[in-house]
């Protein structure tokens, strides 16, 4: 760098640049996640662990505004159920508390901590702050693509 500074005027020009650009690369590179995660550790610690998506709708439907700029769209059923994936140590227990909240199990794997389930968006953050819970998000719908019948070989 040494003889970029003694070489002349557009390489010190060149040379404050990117030093202003790598600053910037740095200064962002490390702002990012440290706003990314003070956003992430407002709220309680129940609704730490519910998803974005699923916290503004949880929010809308007690009539709260939502705190994403473009909230998602989630589908409830005529019971106001909306279908979630739990992350979670699955009991009897956590099942159990499930229906009696008024959702629905549509299927639980203990070995890989899953729930699936039908649940109140009302009935969402009680469900968070089970110590087993681990976290609560909106299901991943199945897509079907089918190949165009051009595309398809007879056999």
């Amino acid at each position: 760098m040494r003889h970029l500074i003694q070489a002349g005027g557009e390489q010190l020009a060149a040379l404050r640049l990117y030093s202003l650009v790598l600053v910037g690369l740095l200064a962002g590179g490390v702002c990012l996640p440290v706003c990314v995660s003070t956003q992430e550790k407002t709220g309680s610690p129940a609704q730490q662990k519910i998803a974005s998506d699923l916290l503004d709708a949880v929010r809308r439907d007690r009539g709260e505004p939502p705190v994403s700029p473009r909230p998602a769209e989630v589908d409830v059923d005529e019971k106001g159920r909306a279908l979630v994936d739990l992350r979670a140590d699955v009991t009897d227990a956590l099942l159990a508390q499930i229906k009696v909240m008024g959702g629905e199990v549509i299927s639980a794997f203990p070995e890989y901590l899953a729930v699936r389930a039908r649940m109140p968006l009302k009935k969402i953050e009680a469900l968070a702050e089970r110590a087993e819970v681990k976290s609560i998000r909106l299901a991943d719908k199945a897509e079907v693509k089918r190949l165009p019948a051009a595309c398809v070989q007879e056999s």
